[in-house]
C-alpha cells in the first residue's frame, strides 16, 4: 500500500507539470486579453482629443468657404489623427498587432475662428467675405437643392430596390403558383380528415359518458324512492330525521348528475353539427 501511494503522488506531481504550461498560457492570454481592451478604449479617446484640438484649423486653407459653395472641398476639410499603443504583457505576444485608434471630425474654415486676423488686411478674404453676404441667399437654395438631390436619389433607389423585390416575388410566386395551389388543397383535405376523426373520437367519449351519466340518475332516482318508502314507514323521529337528509343528500346528487348531462348533450350537439359541417 504505501508503495501504491508514492505511486499516485508521483503521476500527481507528473500531470500537474503537464498541465502547468497550458495553464499559464490561458492566464497570460487572458490578461492579455484585458489589457488589450483598456488599450483599446485608451487609444481611442486620445485619438479623440487629439482631433478635437484641431478643429478650428483650416485644414483646407480656405476660410469662409462653407459647404454649399462649389468651392468647398469636402475631403481637404477633414482632420484625421490616430493613436497607437503596444500592449506588453508577454514576449509571447509581441508579434500581435497592438491597439491603434482613429477619429475623425469637420476643422474649421466654416468658423470665423479660421480667419487670420493677425496678418495685414486681406483684401483676398474681405472680397470671399462680401460674397459670401451677398450670396447668402442663393448658397441656402444651393444647399437645399443638393439636399433635395440626395433625398431623391436616396428615394428612387429605395423604389428600385421594390420593384426588383417585388419582381422577384411576382417570379417565385408565378413559379410555385401551381405546385402551391396542390399543396394547400392537399393540406386542407389532410386537415379535414383529421379534425373529422377528432370528431369522432369525441362523439363516441360524449356518447359513452352521457349514457353512464343517465345510468347514475336512474340509480339515484330508485334510491330516492326507498329512502321516501322508508321515511313513511318509520316511526322513530330521529331515525326519520336521519332518513330525510340521506334522502336530501340523493336529491343534489340527482341535480348535479342532470347539470352535467346537460353540459354533455350541448357538447355532443356541438360535434354533431360540425361533423355535419365537415361531411357537406
Amino acid at each position: 500500500m504505501p508503495k501504491t501511494s508514492q505511486t499516485r503522488r508521483g503521476i500527481a506531481t507528473l500531470e500537474f507539470a503537464i498541465s502547468l504550461p497550458v495553464l499559464l498560457t490561458l492566464m497570460v492570454g487572458m490578461t492579455w486579453l484585458g489589457f488589450s481592451v483598456i488599450s483599446q478604449t485608451e487609444v481611442n479617446i486620445q485619438a479623440r482629443q487629439k482631433a478635437w484640438k484641431r478643429r478650428f484649423e483650416d485644414a483646407a486653407k480656405k476660410p469662409l468657404v462653407f459647404t454649399a459653395t462649389p468651392l468647398y472641398d469636402n475631403n481637404a476639410d477633414y482632420i484625421i489623427e490616430r493613436a497607437e499603443k503596444k500592449v506588453a504583457v508577454s514576449p509571447i505576444f509581441d508579434s500581435l498587432p497592438g491597439a491603434n485608434g482613429a477619429h475623425m471630425i469637420l476643422a474649421g474654415s466654416w468658423d470665423h475662428r479660421a480667419m487670420p486676423m493677425n496678418e495685414p488686411p486681406n483684401m483676398k478674404l474681405h472680397m470671399v467675405a462680401v460674397a459670401n453676404a451677398k450670396t447668402a441667399g442663393f448658397q441656402t437654395t444651393l444647399g437645399n437643392l443638393d439636399n433635395l438631390v440626395n433625398q431623391f436619389q436616396n428615394s428612387a433607389g429605395d423604389i428600385l430596390a421594390e420593384q426588383l423585390g417585388l419582381g422577384n416575388q411576382l417570379d417565385s410566386l408565378a413559379d410555385g403558383a401551381s405546385s402551391g395551389s396542390e399543396a394547400a388543397q392537399d393540406q386542407s383535405e389532410r386537415d379535414r380528415q383529421a379534425r373529422k376523426q377528432e370528431l369522432q373520437q369525441q362523439k363516441q367519449q360524449l356518447t359513452t359518458e352521457l349514457q353512464a351519466t343517465d345510468k347514475q340518475i336512474n340509480d339515484l332516482r330508485a334510491e330516492y324512492l326507498r329512502k321516501l318508502a322508508e321515511e313513511e314507514k318509520e316511526l322513530d323521529p330521529e331515525k326519520k330525521k336521519l332518513i330525510e337528509k340521506e334522502r336530501d343528500r340523493i336529491s343534489q346528487n340527482i341535480d348535479l348528475h342532470k347539470g352535467k348531462r346537460t353540459r354533455l348533450e350541448n357538447e355532443l350537439r356541438d360535434v354533431n353539427t360540425e361533423l355535419d359541417g365537415l361531411e357537406d
